[in-house]
């Protein structure tokens, strides 16, 4: 609408990172892909190609932000798929693996695996990225971040929490905490704390 701040341009996106739709791909020098979500079938496609095409080996890791429909539907595909560990936040991993014990916008039905739920803070390497991930209760409580650092660049994997466009879906729907410390306070105060080179 008239008076509303401009959409930022974007920054150009490192050369090991790809993106279909809702998810990320994340390609190591070794050839190993590290997806985010996957809520549309084309992303098995992209995989695909990217397998063919020669860009990547295998798919050796998996990381969800948040139990939104485009970002999980088909996440039981690409585990048959791609038999990799999965990785979520444990707030968001609780959501995921048991979807139909909640009542949330945009729920998916889909039942995810999720074989490693992670600490907020906690850290581990993967190939030559060191990776840390964040409980990030920005868009929903129930969401995920991943700081992602190699190559020069600090990643961080914000899901839906911040769009171009600012703060996205924000209802009470969502599960979106108001206060100091809580919600998007603390997603703003963490980002300005880890000062990402890319989100």
């Amino acid at each position: 609408r008239l008076g509303h701040m401009p959409i930022r341009a974007g920054k150009p996106v490192p050369p090991f990172l790809h993106h279909f739709s809702t998810t990320w791909v994340i390609v190591s020098a070794t050839k190993e892909a590290f997806v985010m979500d996957c809520g549309v079938p084309s992303v098995l496609d992209g995989l695909r190609q990217l397998q063919a095409d020669h860009t990547i080996t295998h798919v050796t890791g998996c990381w969800v932000t948040h139990y939104h429909d485009d970002h999980v539907d088909h996440m039981a595909q690409f585990q048959a798929a791609y038999p990799c560990p999965t990785y979520a936040d444990t707030i968001v991993a609780d959501v995921v693996t048991a979807p139909h014990a909640y009542r949330l916008p945009c729920l998916s039905p889909t039942v995810v695996r999720v074989d490693h739920r992670t600490r907020d803070g906690e850290r581990w390497q993967w190939n030559e990225f060191r990776m840390t991930a964040y409980h990030f209760p920005g868009q929903t409580h129930y969401h995920g971040g991943l700081l992602v650092e190699g190559r020069g660049v600090r990643l961080f994997f914000s899901g839906d929490s911040f769009t171009m466009a600012g703060l996205d879906d924000y209802c009470s729907g969502n599960r979106n905490l108001l206060g100091a410390g809580v919600g998007y306070d603390h997603c703003l105060a963490l980002l300005a704390k880890l000062q990402p080179t890319h989100i």
